[in-house]
C-alpha cells in the first residue's frame, strides 16, 4: 500500500525539508522534480499491484481510518498487531 499527495503543495513542504536538511534546493524542491518523483511511484505501485491512498488534504486519524478499513475488507480475519 503506498500513499499519495496530490503535487500541489509537495514543493513547499519539499523546499522546507531541503532547508532544514541542508540539501541543495535544486533539483530536490522543484517542481519538475517533485512531479517526476510522482510519477514514478505511480508507475512503481502500478507494476507491483499495490494499493495507492490519496492523502491529500487528510488528518493522520483519517488516513489511519481509511487504512484500516481497506486492511479489513482484502485480509478478513487478519488480526491487528496492535
Amino acid at each position: 500500500m503506498a500513499i499519495m499527495e496530490q503535487p500541489k503543495g509537495r514543493p513547499a513542504a519539499s523546499r522546507a525539508r531541503a532547508l532544514s536538511s541542508k540539501i541543495p534546493l535544486e533539483p530536490f524542491a522543484s517542481p519538475d522534480h517533485v512531479r517526476g518523483e510522482l510519477i514514478y511511484s505511480q508507475r512503481l505501485c502500478r507494476r507491483r499491484g499495490w494499493r495507492m491512498i490519496d492523502v491529500t488534504g487528510k488528518s493522520v486519524e483519517e488516513v489511519c481510518r481509511e487504512i484500516i478499513t481497506i486492511r479489513a475488507v482484502e485480509e478478513p480475519g487478519r488480526v491487528p498487531l496492535w
